[in-house]
């Protein structure tokens, strides 16, 4: 029974995702653009309203309505009836969508969707605990902290009773909206939010790959690379550590042990050979910290490195199609994508910052379109995401007895009333 139940779930997921794509492609008419755009346009939208008006803990009236409306949105994709009177433009607009997205031509994106997806769950269903590793249980925190359903910002179910403000916890609040329209427990929400947005993330990778690779086998490649690769230091590590790990393989240039002769200790007398120097005057060995895809794939961990690539794929894919229809409606979305990385992965941010700028000097010609449409973009996600109203208490320095930490403890202890949410 929990694995029919377990089917169910997935296939109101994959219903109101198809419906979510199918949506948002009424207007950005491209199905590799519109599948990873639909949900995060819809979360946006929600994000908006509880901004001003907390939905309650759990929202079973709108599962309905958006099974509902995806359901009639599919059926109006798979059919050729068109309305008597609708005009000739709208006629026209509507042929355009369903071919478009005609079954047939889902398949790829769907494809690539479901492998990544399939890749995700394989991970979580076999190590599917939360745990005190990484960032897993600060990050089920945020979950738990926006399963309380109040006007946002929430009461943080970690430092209650003060206010949840995290500046990265908007894929969080995601999770947390897909568990409460599913009525799931955090824990669930958790886990498939992970495989949700892993997959999320892949297809939109893929859509900037078929856009610019021409071949079946390039598009393959690059993908595979993206989603299974490493960053080439495995074989390395294995001459200059004595254990390795993913973590040194990872972040090699400043995490490795350098202990295994004769190229270890080389490396690590080099590497000492330039020492950062911080404000208070302690010196630094030089690190070059690196969380590949399928580094955090591999992590479990429901963290903010995955909005990020979320976001990049989006962000190259709205690039690729302006160049190609010279719609602002895409460049529109490159703005979006900032404010989205400010709210979901703000370290990255001067990074998608330079790209656009660079991809901005590239097209200066078009300035004029595309400065409105990226101003534009930016800025209706920002009012859709305008949080920091109610003041917040300040946080207590500490909230935890000293006798309730170990040696090697950054966060303070989970309580048991987030923790023991969490069902396997």
């Amino acid at each position: 029974m929990p694995y029919l139940g377990l089917l169910f779930t997935l296939t109101l997921l994959g219903v109101n995702l198809w419906g979510l794509m199918l949506i948002a492609g009424l207007y950005w008419r491209n199905r590799w653009f519109a599948l990873p755009l639909g949900p995060l346009l819809a979360v946006t939208l929600v994000y908006a309203v509880e901004c001003h008006h907390g939905l309650g803990p759990s929202l079973p009236g709108l599962e309905l309505a958006s099974t509902a409306l995806s359901v009639l949105v599919v059926a109006m994709s798979l059919v050729a009836w068109e309305p008597r009177g609708l005009p000739a433009w709208a006629a026209a607009l509507l042929r355009e969508w369903r071919q478009e997205f005609a079954f047939p031509r889902l398949l790829g994106c769907f494809a690539v969707f479901a492998a990544v997806f399939a890749y995700a769950f394989m991970w979580r269903f076999t190590f599917p605990d939360v745990d005190g590793g990484s960032e897993k249980i600060a990050d089920f925190s945020y979950i738990c902290s926006y399963y309380s359903g109040t006007t946002i910002p929430v009461p943080d179910s970690w430092y209650s009773p003060y206010l949840s403000t995290q500046y990265y916890s908007f894929q969080h609040y995601g999770a947390a909206l897909m568990g409460r329209v599913l009525l799931l427990p955090p824990g669930s929400a958790y886990n498939l939010g992970y495989c949700l947005l892993v997959a999320l993330g892949g297809t939109a990778f893929a859509g900037a790959v078929t856009l610019a690779a021409r071949t079946f086998r390039t598009r393959a490649v690059v993908l595979a690379c993206f989603v299974i690769g490493g960053t080439g230091m495995t074989i390395l590590d294995h001459f200059t550590d004595k254990d390795v790990t993913p973590w040194t393989n990872m972040r090699f240039i400043g995490s490795a042990q350098m202990d295994k002769p004769p190229l270890g200790p080389w490396l690590k007398a080099y590497n000492a050979r330039y020492p950062i120097l911080d404000p208070e005057g302690h010196t630094h060995v030089m690190e070059l910290p690196g969380e590949i895809y399928s580094y955090v794939v591999f992590l479990g961990d429901y963290h903010a490195p995955l909005s990020g690539y979320y976001l990049l794929g989006l962000c190259g894919m709205g690039m690729l199609l302006w160049a190609r229809l010279r719609q602002r409606r895409y460049a529109a979305i490159v703005g979006g994508t900032l404010t989205w990385t400010l709210l979901a992965n703000t370290w990255v941010l001067p990074l998608q910052g330079l790209a656009v700028v660079l991809w901005l000097a590239v097209n200066g010609r078009d300035w004029r379109r595309l400065v409105p449409s990226l101003f534009g973009g930016a800025a209706l996600v920002w009012l859709a995401a305008w949080v920091y109203r109610r003041p917040s208490p300040p946080r207590p320095r500490a909230t935890t007895p000293l006798s309730a930490w170990s040696p090697g403890m950054s966060t303070p202890p989970r309580s048991s009333s987030c923790s023991s949410s969490f069902r396997r």
